[in-house]
């Protein structure tokens, strides 16, 4: 029992010392600020990703922290789901047909191109 109240009061010393806890300065910045659905967020480096409910389907966002713009990487009339980024790509799997296909949005060249059944497809650039 006298060793249980001697962790405690070691753990809880620094609260009993200096009032509280001490936290450093932390910004909440909203990175939405819309009417639809935003769900499944991503981060890596400078870049956030998410699906957004939009015109009756998900879409695919892009959120760069550096340059604090929005871009919405899809703009399509099917559900577009699970986007994931490394800083240098998006990926994310859109249902165009039964099963999906897997997409590739390239960050470094501002464009995308699409992984499906047929192996990588031009993007029409």
């Amino acid at each position: 029992m006298k060793r249980r109240l001697l962790i405690l009061l070691v753990a809880l010393a620094p609260l009993l010392l200096f009032g509280g806890l001490v936290h450093a300065d932390i910004a909440i910045v909203p990175v939405t600020a819309n009417a639809h659905a935003d769900i499944a967020p991503h981060i890596h480096g400078n870049y956030v990703v998410w699906q957004g409910y939009v015109d009756g389907d998900w879409e695919i966002f892009l959120y760069n922290i550096a340059t604090e713009e929005t871009t919405q990487v899809t703009e399509n009339d099917y559900d577009d789901f699970s986007p994931k980024t490394d800083g240098n790509d998006v990926v994310w799997v859109g249902y165009n047909r039964p099963g999906g296909e897997i997409f590739l949005h390239l960050l470094t060249q501002n464009g995308w191109k699409r992984r499906g059944l047929g192996g990588i497809q031009p993007s029409g650039r």
